[in-house]
């Protein structure tokens, strides 16, 4: 189980438990950033899930159509959407077999090195080949990682969803 501490996101620690066979019902506003966050936890968690709300944006429906690629061991589009590619990523490192994501123009010239840094030292093995990233599974066993969230709260995120996938 991969646990995160939250002291660069949050004013205190924090930490996540979830029993993976009690069905979950999280009452989720409209904005694409929960709902992301919603997608991602209903596909990394055993157990049923039901999201309330729904969002039409381009980054929720990327995540849609990248969740369901990486469930058929598909390569994930990100398109140019920084936390789905994020959030996908998570995903991916959350499966046993792992999974591949590509990523747009735009969003292969921003930032992502402090979310693998912290996957590398948590055990996944990653491959860059030019703008798909190939993602080895999340080992098991519980592991402590630093991410530096200062140039995004979103790198911590990921990191803080998979804790709360239970992987």
């Amino acid at each position: 189980a991969l646990e995160y501490v939250g002291r660069e996101v949050f004013d205190a620690p924090c930490s996540l438990e979830l029993d993976a066979r009690r069905p979950v019902t999280p009452s989720i506003a409209s904005s694409k950033s929960e709902m992301n966050r919603a997608l991602a936890i209903a596909a990394m968690r055993k157990g049923e899930t039901t999201i309330e709300g729904d969002s039409d944006a381009d980054d929720v429906r990327a995540m849609r159509a990248g969740i369901a690629s990486l469930q058929k061991r598909q390569i994930a589009d990100a398109k140019n959407g920084g936390t789905t590619f994020r959030f996908l990523t998570a995903v991916a490192v959350s499966d046993p077999a792992g999974g591949r994501v590509r990523i747009g123009d735009q969003l292969a010239a921003r930032p992502h090195e402090p979310l693998l840094s912290a996957l590398r030292d948590a055990g996944v093995s990653i491959v860059q080949r030019e703008q798909v990233f190939e993602f080895g599974p999340l080992p098991d066993g519980a592991v402590e990682v630093d991410v530096d969230a200062r140039r995004s709260s979103q790198f911590a995120s990921a990191i803080a969803l998979l804790a709360a996938s239970g992987r």
